[in-house]
């Protein structure tokens, strides 16, 4: 009577050691199964690393498995993986691969942990990268056979039959360099780092240089922005841009950048901001081997942690390097030739991660969990371009969303909406500011208005919606490159952070013609002088986690 096979158990590589997985692929034919071995690699001291090559894919779908065989065990494989590993199996030689679905254990986290901050050295030692892009299809035999066509010693002729690409060969290119392989974040750092790369189709294969050497001469201004192309008598020309904007062209790019330097975390993190992943963790770990200004250990990679943590952990790590990523002059910086300011990084890293509040106090309370405060406080650099002016009696849908508040308003916009609670005829309270970087608005002292749907006019005649708590007078910092404001409520020499609040970008006829909108505004371009911000942790997660 048979059994089945018993289910693999991992043998445990050090907690603290470098140390791999290798996986090898034994021969076989295509009727056979497959059958694999697993061995645990020391990277510690001068042992000699076998070579091996590493596979760059696409996990697929969970529910979709197929056992294979692991020393004397089951495995179960996804069928992307399957189908990887069915393609390239040889029928008489041994091939040693590093998969990480398989090399590494997906159930024991700290094991996890460990292997994702080694990942850049596993695709740099590599022999060559393995990039699968699934089975093949008409489209894609016919893509790989135009990339090898075009491979010509003589740039000249390769050019020349690149011009003679009929139509339907640029449509089969794009198909194939838009599959989903090239949306996920992990093949960034697993791409960008190969010392050799092969792209693999089902059964077709070719160097990753022959799509180097395409996308060189399709993006090279001396072949393809003359006239005669982009003037519309070259009929592809617009397939020819559009093969030039794929992922495939953007990773080439990073390769060519990292051999004069490399980009910040900051701005792989704006760059591939629509790369998609399971865990949103990686969002961030699946970049850290890329960031030419992080070193390994500079940011833990723990999945563990809740993704505010994360969120922290980036944040902190700016605000201890006092990085003038935070911003002077007119709330921006120069980061990597790159124009940043705090806030908006901020928002952008808690809508990659997906950690919002929505203006819900307890679900933020809950989301802080064991937070820790930042040993730095964060310095936002702003002028004031706005006050409260009025507020009105008309109180918007209660169960609507933000967008649809404002759409409400917008809508409402004119006499009916301008029933006035109350309007200043002048401004009774001065703010005096300190020397340039001495003065500071401390957010603190006030309780911060999670709420955010009181209908305001400002000065300058915009209509928004506005804290809860938000008073006639208020200053208003408008935050680059987000939608948001800051309300800040004048105190003394400084303020308080009340909140933030959104703004309609057109002005109200109506309220442009109202003969008290000019009322703060000789008073407000009066104040130009910068006021810093220094935003503890909490307060600063509350701003950028809405």
């Amino acid at each position: 009577m048979s059994t089945s096979p018993a289910k693999f158990a991992y043998a445990p590589l050090p907690p603290k050691a470098r140390g791999i997985r290798l996986l090898t692929l034994l021969p076989g034919t295509v009727d056979d199964p497959i059958c694999c071995q697993l061995e645990n690699i020391s990277l510690e001291g001068d042992q000699e690393v076998p070579t091996y090559e590493a596979l760059s894919y696409v996990w697929g779908e969970s529910q979709d498995t197929v056992p294979i065989s692991l020393g004397l065990s089951s495995f179960e494989v996804r069928t992307n993986l399957y189908d990887a590993l069915e393609h390239l199996r040889s029928r008489k030689k041994l091939r040693k691969l590093w998969i990480d679905a398989i090399c590494i254990n997906q159930d024991e986290v700290s094991e996890r942990n460990h292997q994702v901050q080694q990942m850049a050295y596993i695709y740099q030692a590599a022999t060559r990268v393995l990039v699968w892009l699934g089975p093949n299809s008409f489209e894609s035999v016919n893509a790989i056979h135009s990339l090898t066509k075009i491979n010509s010693p003589s740039l000249s002729d390769a050019r020349e039959q690149i011009i003679q690409m009929k139509g339907w060969e640029w449509e089969n290119l794009l198909s194939l360099l838009t599959r989903p392989y090239w949306k996920r974040v992990w093949i960034i750092q697993e791409v960008v780092l190969a010392v050799d790369l092969e792209i693999i189709c089902g059964e077709d294969k070719i160097p990753w240089r022959y799509l180097e050497k395409f996308l060189r001469i399709i993006k090279s201004d001396d072949h393809w922005s003359e006239p005669s192309f982009s003037d519309g008598s070259f009929p592809y020309f617009s397939l020819v841009q559009d093969v030039a904007k794929t992922m495939p062209a953007r990773l080439q790019d990073q390769r060519e950048l990292r051999s004069t330097g490399r980009s910040s975390l900051s701005s792989l993190l704006q760059d591939f901001a629509n790369s998609l992943c399971t865990v949103a963790h990686d969002k961030v770990y699946a970049l850290l081997g890329l960031a030419g200004d992080c070193a390994p250990d500079e940011i833990d990679v723990d999945y563990s942690k809740s993704l505010l943590e994360i969120h922290q952990d980036i944040i902190s790590f700016y605000a201890k390097k006092n990085d003038p990523i935070w911003s002077r002059y007119n709330d921006e910086t120069i980061v990597n030739g790159k124009n940043l300011n705090i806030i908006a990084f901020g928002r952008l890293v808690s809508w990659l991660l997906n950690c919002h509040h929505g203006g819900d106090e307890l679900k933020f309370e809950s989301m802080r969990n064991k937070m820790s405060p930042l040993e730095h406080p964060l310095v936002y650099e702003a002028l004031p371009s706005d006050v409260v002016y009025t507020i009105t009696a008309f109180e918007p849908p209660k169960d609507a969303s933000m967008n649809e508040r404002l759409e409400w308003l917008e809508e409402g916009i004119g006499p009916r909406i301008l029933q006035i609670v109350s309007s200043p005829t002048r401004v009774k309270t001065r703010v005096r500011f300190r020397d340039h970087g001495q003065s500071a608005f401390f957010p603190e002292p006030l309780k911060y208005e999670y709420q955010v749907g009181k209908p305001i006019w400002t000065s300058r005649g915009l209509a928004g919606l506005a804290p809860l708590n938000a008073e006639i007078g208020d200053f208003l910092y408008p935050i680059p490159e987000t939608e948001f404001t800051l309300v800040v409520h004048p105190h003394g020499i400084g303020g308080k952070l009340v909140g933030t609040a959104r703004l309609l970008k057109t002005q109200s006829f109506a309220h442009r013609t109202n003969e008290h909108s000019l009322g703060l505004k000789h008073y407000l371009l009066s104040t130009d002088e910068s006021v810093m911000f220094y935003f503890d942790s909490e307060t600063f997660q509350l701003l950028t986690t809405e």
